[in-house]
């Protein structure tokens, strides 16, 4: 279904079937009734501005929904051309969920948040696949539809707002208003959580205005989609809470008005809160960690707080800028998250968002205008903590679609009001007849519509070209592709093994275990510990090697025979995986010997610890410095040069008294060794450590019993227990305690 020529002739199908649906005078179907049928003048429109809710307009309404999802659903394991390990964690956790008895890897029932590879991150976008992964299983195309579908109905919800909040007749255009934003059309045919938490964004601005606009029981609905936005995605955390503690406190006279509703959904949301203060409790530091993860400004030590202060106002700056929401380019976002040359948000629609800024400006005093513009400014303000990135605020394009809509109908009255008095009774007159309206309605579809078509077209044809990259800092490509092919060939050949190298991946486990999750025989490997040990079960594997992998196990001189069984080009034609047989060369093994010699030779420096400079030695690194152990920042790290254990040995020129340490390392679990020496003639005093089943990155902590006397000297021996003698091994921080 990716032909350009078939997705274009589609578009055209629906627009022009639209069209002939919108000039006939049918009376509309009973559910339709039901649905839309007329409401009382909302409490922001203007008398002279209440428009009639007809068939034509029910009609067009339903028919942007079914333009929005099929631009959504159509090829949609296509585009984007990567499949994600954010995107395939959702349906991994909600497979394990089930078969947990509705429990996590750690046994805790209903959890809110499941750990994604080293974080706990994923809430409701877990559950959210649950029930699809039930009745069609795992697969890119449901994971990916059961997102799309509710981002459809994010879009239902500005569409609604429309109608039932301003009162606008052409509320269906805020529908293929959201569908050609570019950034939404991207995200919202991908299984990210972000597109779950603007959705759901936009249900909760939707039953506030009604709330405020008189239909009080319309708050609990808020309250609760207000929640699920704050479960869904914890980088809008932040943005959600704000945007609704500004409407408690600016309407706070409504609320007082009616309190005793205002009181009940005020319970009601300190109900929906428990789960959150029950998580952390239980993680009490989850809230910085991830701040570290993220690499955010805020939890850097070199920044004092007038520079954390200073960074923030930048990045909020950013995610409210023009030239970051419309121009055609930008570099501040990832390749993998832009439609190349279309900007996160269509330029041509700028200057109808800047009018619709300023109608929302003058209308402050209505409580719809006023919301519109508390959301926009609320919108940033997560991102704006971990560094701006479209991922972290697409909830902006709901007010942007609000605002683009508002300001193109305030522009729809202003240009009559210009035009002789005369000829503009003509053109209102024209307007304001049926058979007119019913005309300019369909064109205006049609012209949407066949936007929206159009992107979709480009975006199959072109989109998989439109950048080169697509290694791990690009596309991240080839995910799909690899696993087909490497199913394909254990079933011919059910006794071999596939040893998958993921250089272009992030997260690459989460990618198996959703492609090949019931099958031992693909087991994912580190290139680098491949290449500095002989594994003899060589010859009874595949072994799947990225482009830019292949020429460095080729030009080891370790491998004689490479027989390549098959490849996987890239959209570009190159190619991107090699599936090769492989078997060692005669000087292998003396290669080997010299490598290991190499790496255990130990470097030599000085360090500061404690306040006190020390020399020490350590195994060699491939990543950060010695500096990096001891500066009291658990966000740097270092990574052994492929030796398992990492030794730091250190000499202190004053002996202390240890009583022990805290080590913070990668997720991994940790065996540790530990000797002090006390000066000639006595005896190094030993421990020893061993932690299991620890929570992503952990800190653990050494006691030293009995504790020695005051040591000159330390040897810190820490071991991946599940690597191999040359996996690399990730410390973060030592902390030496005295006692």
């Amino acid at each position: 279904m990716n032909d350009p020529l078939t997705v274009t002739l589609l578009a055209v199908a629906v627009a022009a079937i639209g069209a002939w649906l919108f000039v006939r005078r049918r009376r509309v179907r009973e559910l339709g009734a039901k649905l839309f049928r007329p409401r009382a003048a909302p409490l922001s429109a203007r008398p002279d501005d209440t428009p009639t809710w007809s068939t034509i307009d029910q009609r067009l309404f339903l028919l942007s929904l079914a333009v929005f999802a099929a631009t959504r659903l159509i090829a949609i394991e296509d585009f984007p051309i990567y499949f994600f390990t954010d995107e395939a964690a959702n349906t991994v956790l909600a497979a394990d969920f089930i078969h947990n008895g509705l429990r996590d890897a750690s046994g805790q029932l209903f959890p809110v948040y499941f750990a994604n590879t080293e974080k706990l991150s994923l809430g409701l976008s877990v559950y959210a696949q649950v029930v699809p992964y039930l009745l069609f299983g795992a697969s890119i195309a449901v994971t990916r539809a059961a997102s799309a579908l509710i981002a459809l109905s994010g879009a239902a919800a500005v569409g609604l707002i429309l109608k039932d909040i301003f009162g606008a007749r052409l509320a269906w255009v805020g529908i293929l208003l959201l569908a050609i934003t570019p950034a939404w059309f991207l995200h919202s045919r991908t299984a990210f959580e972000t597109t779950l938490y603007a959705s759901m964004f936009a249900w909760f601005l939707y039953f506030y205005l009604r709330y405020r606009s008189g239909r009080l029981r319309a708050v609990f609905p808020a309250v609760a989609f207000a929640a699920l936005a704050f479960y869904s995605y914890n980088t809008g955390q932040a943005g959600i809470v704000l945007c609704a503690l500004l409407l408690v406190l600016i309407d706070a006279r409504y609320h007082w008005q009616n309190r005793r509703t205002a009181l009940l959904g005020a319970l009601l949301a300190f109900a929906l809160a428990m789960p959150y203060v029950r998580f952390q409790v239980g993680h009490p530091g989850e809230m910085v960690r991830r701040l570290q993860l993220l690499d955010s400004y805020l939890v850097r030590p070199e920044l004092d707080a007038a520079d954390k202060a200073e960074r923030l106002g930048q990045e909020y700056l950013v995610g409210l800028s023009p030239a970051y929401w419309y121009a055609p380019e930008n570099t501040r976002d990832l390749i993998r998250h832009r439609m190349k040359g279309y900007g996160n948000i269509l330029w041509p629609t700028l200057p109808f968002a800047v009018i619709g800024v300023v109608v929302c400006l003058r209308r402050w005093r209505e409580p719809a205008y006023r919301a519109v513009l508390i959301a926009a400014l609320a919108a940033p303000v997560g991102a704006a903590l971990a560094g701006m990135q479209v991922t972290r605020t697409l909830v902006f394009v709901v007010p942007a679609a609000l605002f683009t809509f508002l300001g193109a109908a305030a522009a729809l009255r202003w240009v009559p009001a210009g035009i002789p008095f005369g000829m503009r009774s003509a053109i209102r007159s024209a307007i304001g007849d049926r058979v007119g309206y019913a005309r300019m309605a369909a064109a205006l579809f049609v012209l949407l519509s066949l936007v929206s078509g159009g992107m979709l077209w480009d975006a199959l044809a072109n989109g998989p070209t439109w950048y080169s990259d697509y290694g791990l800092t690009g596309m991240q490509y080839g995910a799909r592709q690899v696993f087909s092919q490497v199913s394909a060939y254990l079933a011919d050949h059910p006794q071999s093994q596939a040893w998958i190298f993921p250089t272009p991946w992030n997260g690459s486990d989460m990618l198996r275990r959703f492609f090949t999750p019931d099958d031992p025989r693909v087991l994912l490997l580190d290139l680098d510990s491949f290449l500095g040990e002989r594994f003899d079960a060589i010859d009874g594997a595949v072994v799947v090697l990225a482009r830019e992998d292949y020429p460095r196990v080729i030009e080891s001189g370790k491998f004689t025979e490479v027989q390549v069984e098959s490849t996987v080009l890239l959209p570009d034609g190159m190619a991107g995986f090699y599936l090769v047989r492989l078997s060692y060369s005669p000087q292998a093994d003396a290669i080997f010997a010299a490598e290991q010699e190499a790496r255990r030779q130990m470097v030599e420096e000085e360090v500061v610890v404690a306040g006190r400079t020390v020399t020490a030695r350590h195994t060699p690194f491939e990543a950060g410095s010695i500096h990096d152990l001891f500066d009291g920042d658990l966000a740097t790290l270092v990574r052994t040069a492929g030796i398992n254990p990492a030794v730091i040995e250190l000499d202190f020129t004053e002996p202390l008294r240890l009583i022990g340490l805290t080590l913070t390392t990668g997720s991994m679990d940790v065996g540790m060794t530990i000797r002090t020496f006390a000066g000639e003639g006595t005896v190094p005093g030993r421990y020893e450590a061993v932690f299991t089943d620890l929570s992503p990155d952990p800190t653990v902590d050494v006691v030293f019993d009995p504790a020695p006397a005051a040591v000159d000297g330390l040897r810190i021996e820490i071991r991946d227990r599940n690597g191999l003698p040359v996996t690399s091994v990730h410390l973060r921080e030592i902390v030496l305690k005295e006692g």
